[in-house]
């Protein structure tokens, strides 16, 4: 049996409040309460807005619901632990009655731990290394299958990437036959505190043996750099092989997509200075966006653009297309989806007013893609008025690259 730290949140997260946004008689939510000012600094909540907050006996606009001033930040409380010289000095072990009882606290004692399992991926010249959940092994679990499982991940995807790659894959998969990156004391620390974590450690059991599984898996590391080396020559020859082939021109369309797959120093990309100051602007308030209304999701998981919303943005005579790489589309709901399209269409209003960039009778198009795929494309047409832009004056597209492509022809 394995434990997941991320389920020691589900508590905490069941108490937020939550609140319901409507605009120009539209109603959109729920949201959580604690995302409302962030979501008007970024310019999905306008002042004029109205707001019904969980508990509240009716709905008060944004302007009157929120405070002008945010209040002053709590300035971090200072250790107790005395220090000579800027070192630490030893702690007492707290008494035994101070050491926690539950079950976590006693299957570590037991002989459990706490771990992450390391992999890498690379793409073209870049490599990213990377760390899986923090697990939780009992005394008799030896991780053998998430080992292998992220080891493969990395001697398939990982080191082919110059130079890092078949540096950080070696380091990954001997990590990973130790039973993955011993973190116990640094996640008893934050639970309990330092002298109460070194107090469990101190009364830890050694854990049992790897099991057989384990053992054969670092039998085959052996092997490993003659695999790698295989590799290697069988990839380097078919580049030789298929490095020259036909240069057949690409299409704006398919120029603007390559831009936005692979993150390296930028987020944003155009056709005009203009253009890209829109497309940062709606880039910097997605991720914002997600991080605030958006719950669950492996955020910091794997992901070819980086976990951020790379934008390309096509500024044309009366015509503004948008297209972004959305990270870890294909885990988001329906539902999600939804509301990541309401807002994408949101933000790309937005950044046309702000940026002055918008014009009337403006046609507007926002594509959201995964991978490779386009799950949905906004149709409609650049609103100058704020006031009337309810987040609904656009068409919505299951299958739209095809509109794209004849839009940037």
């Amino acid at each position: 049996m394995q434990f997941r730290l991320s389920l020691c949140a589900v508590a905490v997260d069941n108490l937020r409040m939550n609140f319901f946004l409507s605009r120009g008689g539209q109603e959109q939510g729920p949201y959580p309460l604690s995302s409302l000012p962030e979501m008007r600094r970024c310019g999905g909540v306008q002042d004029t807005d109205e707001v019904l907050v969980d508990g509240a006996p009716g709905w008060v606009r944004v302007a009157d619901y929120l405070p002008t001033k945010a209040p002053a930040a709590t300035p971090p409380a200072l250790s107790a632990q005395p220090t000579v010289g800027g070192e630490r000095l030893p702690t007492k072990p707290p008494p035994l009655s101070a050491v926690p009882s539950d079950e976590l606290a006693k299957a570590v004692e037991e002989g459990g731990r706490f771990v992450l399992f390391t992999y890498c991926i690379s793409v073209l010249v870049m490599t990213f290394r990377r760390s899986s959940e923090v697990t939780f092994l009992r005394r008799d679990q030896d991780g053998a299958g998430d080992a292998i499982k992220f080891s493969l991940l990395s001697g398939l995807l990982g080191w082919w990437g110059i130079p890092w790659g078949p540096i950080w894959t070696i380091g990954a998969l001997f990590s990973n036959a130790r039973g993955g990156k011993d973190v116990t004391r640094e996640v008893l620390a934050q639970k309990y505190g330092e002298p109460v974590a070194n107090a469990i450690l101190a009364r830890r059991q050694k854990p049992a043996p790897a099991g057989l599984l384990m053992k054969s898996f670092r039998a085959t590391l052996i092997g490993a750099p003659i695999i790698l080396i295989a590799l290697i020559a069988v990839l380097a020859s078919v580049g030789l092989t298929t490095g020259s082939s036909s240069s057949k021109p690409r299409s704006a369309f398919d120029a603007a997509n390559e831009q936005i797959s692979v993150h390296h120093d930028r987020v944003a990309f155009g056709n005009s200075d203009k253009a890209i100051a829109v497309a940062d602007r709606v880039s910097r308030s997605m991720k914002t966006m997600r991080q605030v209304a958006f719950e669950g999701g492996e955020k910091n998981g794997l992901s070819m653009s980086g976990n951020e919303f790379l934008s390309y943005c096509e500024l044309r005579d009366g015509q503004c297309i948008v297209i972004m790489h959305v990270p870890e589309l294909r885990r988001y709901t329906s539902g999600a989806k939804d509301s990541l399209g309401n807002l994408a269409w949101l933000m790309t209003q937005t950044a046309l007013r702000s940026e002055q960039a918008g014009t009337p009778d403006m046609k507007v198009l926002v594509g959201l893609r995964g991978i490779a795929l386009y799950d949905r494309v906004m149709k409609g047409e650049y609103m100058p008025d704020a006031e009337n832009d309810t987040g609904k004056s656009f068409e919505t597209l299951r299958d739209g690259r095809e509109v794209l492509e004849v839009a940037f022809k």
